[in-house]
């Protein structure tokens, strides 16, 4: 049995606790990269996904990291990831990474860390694992899809309602036109920090903001949802009959949390790494 050991890595990004969100998210576009390990000198503290920012009130210039922790109760920040062993077998693992709606968890030998298991690395090891199996009896069938010109709030609403983080985006004819990510929307939100805003998970905008870089007020969740999405150029789509060994191939090739499936152009599903995470480990 393939156990935490045998596919961790000792690449990952490791930040102070005292590191200001500002700071943090410079490093993570430094690194290339969505997650951090957090520490209070050498004693890890835990791990902060930058998609979970999207739902803290912060000025990124201002608060630290340290304040996410101390706050996490009313942020409802999920701080505090589930703790690999070297022993964790892979069903475990998938169960854990699945619950805890992350990409990466922890690896701690006698309470250091060793390093992070992904799920890059998760999903390499389960290709083998869906001979004979279609994308389509995995997937989320009908997806829940936004119109391009859907408002942000709503579209945010629209995944909390539903517990998803991303959404394939149509235009006026249900063509598939691309894909809105909390990921991708928290990105570029964290471009523009600002003190005593807040969004919140459920997407309600108590205060609008001035925009340090043009000096206009904006409204960000009241902005066309078709702003914040990727082009379907750059999607990655499949037909519902195709092999879930390709599938996941192609999740772990490119790193990516999702796949469309589509047809004639037109979204009829979704499946994500936690769809797949969360069947191996039943």
């Amino acid at each position: 049995m393939i156990a935490a050991k045998d596919i961790i890595s000792n690449e990952y990004l490791s930040v102070d606790v005292q590191t200001t969100v500002a700071e943090l998210i410079g490093h993570m576009k430094k690194k290339d990269v969505t997650f951090a390990l957090v520490f209070e000198g050498k004693k890890y503290l835990g791990l902060v996904d930058r998609r979970w920012l999207l739902s803290s009130r912060l000025d990124s210039h201002q608060m630290k990291i340290n304040n996410i922790l101390k706050k996490r109760s009313k942020s409802k920040t999920p701080f505090f990831v589930p703790k690999l062993t070297l022993d964790t077998d892979l069903k475990e693992i998938c169960r854990l990474m699945a619950t805890s709606n992350t990409r990466a968890l922890p690896v701690l030998e006698k309470d250091r860390i060793a390093g992070v298991v992904t799920a890059s690395a998760v999903l390499n090891q389960l290709k083998g694992e869906y001979k004979g199996i279609k994308a389509k009896q995995l997937a989320t069938m009908p997806a829940v899809i936004a119109q391009e010109k859907e408002e942000l709030g709503k579209v945010i609403q629209k995944m909390h309602d539903n517990h998803i983080d991303r959404m394939p985006v149509v235009d006026k004819m249900n063509k598939l036109m691309g894909i809105a990510t909390l990921n991708d929307i928290a990105k570029y939100y964290l471009r523009y920090p600002v003190k005593a805003q807040r969004v919140s998970a459920r997407g309600n905008n108590h205060t609008t903001r001035q925009d340090s870089d043009s000096g206009e007020k904006q409204n960000l969740l009241k902005t066309p949802i078709m702003n914040f999405t990727k082009p379907v150029q750059v999607c990655f789509t499949a037909g519902p009959d195709t092999p879930m060994h390709d599938v996941i191939q192609m999740m772990a090739d490119d790193d990516v949390c999702s796949i469309i499936l589509e047809e004639k152009e037109i979204p009829v599903g979704i499946i994500t790494v936690k769809d797949i995470l969360q069947d191996y480990a039943l």
